[in-house]
């Protein structure tokens, strides 16, 4: 839904005057087909001079005009309240079926997401945690023994204690 679908030049007719056309450069893109003066505009990010909003129930459909000559796209939406029906043709043939195709599979997607394509969700990444460092070995290899005598942390012989406690132990029962 964020990504552009389709894009490129078209004619648009403005207002009930068969004889009003725009060129626009079109970009399919989310829930609305937006019309700009030229593609700079586009990339300068300037406002579109016209914006169709598209919905689920958006029709969208070709004049049955001589195929020869470029056919007209028909966009009939709800806006507003109102409904408001957009003629639009490509330069070329295969320009107005590309957009139609486009068009139609693009409010089919739409009405299977329901009310998913309604509003865009915002997905979060996670910050990345701190590694948990797992401790190779067992407990043994954790005591510090002085590689010599005399140096670094000097770890008491138990051994002899451990034996004095044990004999004293059995010697009382």
């Amino acid at each position: 839904m964020i990504e552009p679908v389709i894009s490129g030049q078209l004619k648009v007719m403005l207002g009930e005057n068969l004889n009003c056309w725009r060129n626009v450069y079109g970009v399919l893109k989310g829930q609305s087909l937006l019309c700009y003066q030229c593609q700079e505009e586009l990339e300068s990010e300037d406002e579109p001079l016209l914006v169709i909003h598209l919905k689920k129930d958006t029709l969208v459909c070709l004049s049955e005009t001589d195929p020869v000559r470029c056919q007209s796209l028909y966009i009939s939406t709800r806006h507003q309240g109102q409904d408001v029906t957009y003629t639009l043709t490509a330069h070329t043939p295969e320009d107005t079926q590309r957009w139609t195709v486009a068009l139609w599979q693009h409010v089919y997607n739409m009405s299977q997401w329901k009310q998913c394509c309604d509003h865009l969700m915002k997905i979060e990444t996670l910050r990345p945690r701190k590694p948990i460092t797992v401790k190779q070995g067992s407990l043994y290899h954790e005591i510090v023994t002085p590689s010599s005598p005399g140096e670094g942390l000097v770890v008491p012989d138990l051994s002899v204690e451990i034996r004095t406690l044990l004999s004293s132990y059995y010697k009382e029962r």
